[in-house]
């Protein structure tokens, strides 16, 4: 991305996007995901829609005001943070001064915090980014075992550890 597109992306001081100003390579973000078993095999689904994400296929964002392009002036798009830290917090497993979002789902095997690829358009904002596209690139499982990271690993065709430790480093 040139200097001049990375500076507005960053600010969000333009009033309307052009193509130059949708990524063509991954940014990468933090999110927590609920793993939940479906047809005997483990999925991850969003925090906070039930979403479940797509094996081997990129999730699409869906919104009905601005359709999959995540808009600067609404919420809308697949949501990251910035830091691991913050998806940790986000999710409960860290203080956080923001809005925290602690929720038990009925059926959860455990709890994902991982990195994400975020590609398409793209909004960036105080708390993390908005993307129109999102894969999975690497998973740390809470309170999972290594049974659920090798059923994960097989389906998403991502690194996932079951060691809470490699999550710090």
């Amino acid at each position: 991305m040139s200097g001049e597109a990375e500076r507005w992306w960053v600010t969000g001081a333009k009033e309307e996007m052009s193509p130059r100003d949708i990524l063509s390579e991954p940014l990468v973000g933090w999110r927590a995901w609920h793993v939940v078993y479906e047809n005997s095999l483990p999925v991850l689904v969003s925090w906070s829609l039930n979403t479940t994400w797509p094996a081997r296929r990129k999730l699409e964002s869906a919104c009905e005001r601005h359709g999959p392009r995540p808009h600067r002036d609404h919420d809308c798009g697949i949501h990251a943070f910035k830091s691991r830290d913050e998806a940790l917090a986000y999710a409960g497993f860290l203080p956080y001064e923001g809005l925290s979002f602690v929720r038990a789902m009925e059926g959860r095997a455990c709890v994902a915090v991982g990195r994400v690829s975020l590609w398409g358009r793209v909004v960036a904002h105080r708390g993390g980014y908005r993307a129109q596209f999102a894969y999975p690139y690497e998973l740390f499982l809470i309170d999972g075992d290594q049974g659920i990271a090798r059923d994960l690993a097989r389906r998403y065709a991502v690194e996932v550890s079951d060691e809470p430790g490699r999550l710090a480093a």
